[in-house]
């Protein structure tokens, strides 16, 4: 397995509701919303995005994550009149992270919802919420592949927290260890528990354009600074 040492999940793999956010402006429109590939400098702020179409964007932010990392990040951002330059507004974490092997302490996730899914740049995206008061949770996700399908479980870990208010987090499951065994139009499979207490599953297919985005994923990270 190829693992991509520049890809960080803030803080720690799988942390869920401590995301760090940026607020410099209000955003005024035309603005984007979507999940990017974040570049830091040397000292640590965030100095090129590229989104899931292979653009990329030079930009300057105050907030200082770790030093010539890629992070990957819900960004709120317009682009400038130069195209080549963007501004932004917010940013938000997103729990990037290989999917792990079954293991028994797996067995007995807490619930989520899981309000979209999509596949785009070589990634599943997810947006989830889940119930809680104020313990940090762990959500991540099983792989639960074989050599004849792509499958994942979601776990969630609350920490033993009250099921109090509604937070939400971001999702990024990269699919490049997983090029051999999708073909075009194969689907993806998701599963989880939700609020009800009963087996959730998406069926969600890799599309024609998956091999060109899987490439430009493996190449964005491959070129970014170590």
């Amino acid at each position: 397995m190829r693992r991509k040492q520049s890809l960080i999940a803030s803080a720690a793999i799988g942390l869920v509701l401590a995301f760090s956010s940026c607020s410099r402006q209000e955003p005024v429109a035309p603005y984007i919303s979507e999940f990017v590939n974040a570049y830091t400098d040397p000292n640590g702020y965030i100095c090129v995005i590229g989104n899931d179409r292979g653009k990329r964007f030079m930009t300057s932010d105050t907030v200082r994550l770790l030093p010539d990392t890629v992070f990957r990040r819900l960004m709120v951002y317009a682009v400038n009149a130069d195209s080549s330059s963007a501004t932004i507004f917010s940013h938000y974490n997103v729990i990037a992270s290989l999917p792990e092997r079954p293991s028994p302490a797996d067995k007995c996730s807490d619930p989520v919802s899981v309000r979209s899914v999509w596949i785009s740049g070589g990634w599943m995206n997810l947006t989830i919420e889940v119930k809680a008061l104020d313990k940090k949770h762990r959500i991540y996700a099983i792989d639960q592949s074989d050599s004849t399908k792509v499958a994942f479980l979601i776990y969630h870990d609350e920490n033993g927290d009250i099921r109090s208010h509604t937070k939400k987090a971001y999702m990024s499951i990269p699919l490049d260890y997983y090029f051999e065994t999708l073909s075009v139009n194969d689907t993806v499979s998701l599963s989880y528990i939700n609020y009800e207490n009963d087996t959730v599953k998406y069926q969600i297919k890799s599309g024609p354009v998956r091999k060109d985005e899987i490439k430009r994923a493996l190449q964005e990270f491959s070129s970014a600074p170590q």
